[in-house]
């Protein structure tokens, strides 16, 4: 399941509505893992450091500035 199926149409409204919560549900463990992904990826390759506080979840960002 992806993001694009929310827009699927089923005949049963029940079964749509499971549908698109468990799409929903995917989608956003999906979301998540790829940003601890791509923290991980820019913290370790790139000049832009992120600091993701999972409790808050708020992001920090801090430029490097090149000299």
């Amino acid at each position: 399941m992806t993001v694009f199926d929310i827009g699927f149409k089923e005949s049963n409204p029940l079964s749509q509505f499971t549908h698109v919560t468990t799409t929903y549900l995917h989608s956003t463990v999906f979301l998540f893992i790829l940003m601890l992904f791509l923290t991980i990826i820019i913290r370790f390759s790139s000049p832009a450091v992120i600091y993701y506080d999972v409790y808050l979840g708020q992001f920090y960002r801090i430029l490097k500035v090149e000299e």
